[in-house]
């Protein structure tokens, strides 16, 4: 995947399809919406690990809401820390 991605929309009631942005932001990160769903805000976390760069996720407070400790779980998994 390039560095960034441009948009995201549903592709069915049950999967989401993100196309890659032509636009390098330079920094090799990206920032992204979690529009307050925890399930996006873990998986953008999860994909953050191993993407280019700086990961910002926007409203990642909000796994809270199924898994209260999910991003400390994540920091002990990726061996590294992983900032909300």
């Amino acid at each position: 995947w390039p560095k960034t991605c441009r948009r995201w929309a549903p592709a069915s009631r049950c999967s989401m399809t993100a196309w890659p942005s032509r636009a390098a932001t330079g920094s090799g990160g990206t920032t992204v919406r979690s529009f307050d769903d925890h399930r996006i805000a873990m998986a953008m976390g999860v994909a953050g690990l191993v993407a280019e760069g700086e990961t910002i996720i926007e409203g990642a407070e909000c796994a809270r809401i199924s898994f209260p400790g999910f991003w400390e779980v994540l920091d002990r998994l990726a061996g590294r820390p992983v900032a909300v």
